[in-house]
């Protein structure tokens, strides 16, 4: 699947289910895993694996660090969920960031 389309479905994910902080996905739910909000991560997980729960690849987070310029030596997965977290973001952030990432992406052709 190209990482552009990762980032769509997870945009998509979390413009349906809603968008959290602190977790993967929304804990205590009925609903199954993959209709629940999800933070940035686990949308992305859902996205490409159909569970938050699993990891997919690193391309969609290294696409997502490199348009938010998130450099570092912490792991990818590590920086875009301590800026998901970060208390000043919003939904609307999150979700410009994976359509926009998506866009460049599938304008090189990923």
């Amino acid at each position: 699947m190209k990482t552009s389309t990762i980032l769509d479905r997870a945009a998509d994910h979390l413009s349906k289910y809603g968008w959290i902080k602190g977790f993967l996905y929304s804990p205590g739910m009925s609903e199954p895993l993959d209709r629940r909000p999800c933070c940035l991560i686990g949308a992305l997980n859902c996205a490409e694996t159909g569970t938050p729960k699993r990891f997919g690849s690193d391309a969609p987070l290294e696409a997502l660090a490199r348009h938010l310029d998130l450099d570092g030596d912490d792991a990818v997965d590590s920086r875009l969920l301590n800026w998901n977290d970060s208390d000043a973001r919003t939904e609307e952030d999150v979700l410009a960031a994976l359509r926009e990432t998506a866009a460049t992406e599938r304008e090189a052709g990923r």
